[in-house]
């Protein structure tokens, strides 16, 4: 997903870049709200629960940012997000802001901007990855979300320009449900298998995944090689959709 796309040879068809009881004298009752009220709370913070990166998420810096989830039951989870670059790619100003694509639901964005250096390779490579580390406060279980936008492109200006996304999660367990347009190799990396600038919301170009838990962090990598020649390109990803359950 490029955010300042430089005049892609396939075009995209949608937008391309989270009370008190009166009456104490009695003591029996008085006890037993006294009780009650601990497991209440922690009853409420238990169960189903979603993040909604349009309410109660804040970007801290371009590479750290936090929040708070909500279970069904009206309880919280607070939660982080941080970001770790390989040696050619540096974050750009609008990394980890929250996109609203207009349809669907809002996504994180996940951005990097190339270097002046690049590569002939289209292949995943470590320099060229971008490291998101999601963590939790506690565990938790069954975690979905969906990783939007997995796309790559060959440009007529500069000539030979090129980028490659490539998406992997790191969890025990995790598995992954691909949209129609993407594969992926042994090493568990995502990938589209046509060239091509895709849609925002296109789901031939989404990713789903499922954490099975309980973790208290995992990791999402975005490989972005490109050949040195979009310097001033920023682009990447979207992740969105993410539900979880908070084991009681």
């Amino acid at each position: 997903m490029p955010i300042s796309p430089a005049n892609p040879t396939e075009g995209s068809s949608s937008p391309s870049r989270r009370t008190i009881v009166a009456g104490a004298a009695w003591t029996i009752p008085v006890i037993a709200v006294a009780t009650a009220a601990p497991f209440a709370a922690a009853s409420a913070n238990c169960g189903p629960g979603t993040i909604n990166y349009s309410n109660g998420y804040t970007r801290t810096n371009t590479t750290n940012g936090s929040g708070t989830g909500t279970t069904t039951a009206g309880g919280e989870i607070d939660y982080t997000v941080s970001a770790v670059y390989g040696a050619r790619l540096t974050p750009p100003a609008n990394n980890l802001t929250v996109y609203n694509p207009g349809s669907g639901p809002s996504q994180l964005n996940i951005l990097a901007n190339g270097s002046a250096t690049g590569t002939t390779s289209t292949q995943p490579d470590a320099r060229y990855t971008t490291t998101l580390t999601y963590s939790f406060e506690r565990p938790v279980s069954n975690v979905v979300f969906t990783l939007w936008d997995v796309d790559s492109a060959q440009y007529a200006s500069p000539a030979g320009a090129f980028y490659s996304e490539w998406v992997r999660v790191n969890a025990p367990g995790v598995t992954a449900a691909r949209g129609s347009g993407l594969s992926v190799n042994a090493q568990g990396w995502v990938y589209p298998t046509t060239w091509g600038d895709r849609g925002a919301t296109d789901p031939a170009y989404a990713v789903t995944y499922t954490v099975p838990g309980p973790v208290t962090s995992f990791t999402i990598e975005m490989s972005r090689p490109n050949n040195g020649l979009l310097t001033t390109q920023s682009g990447g990803i979207g992740l969105s959709g993410l539900t979880f359950n908070v084991p009681c």
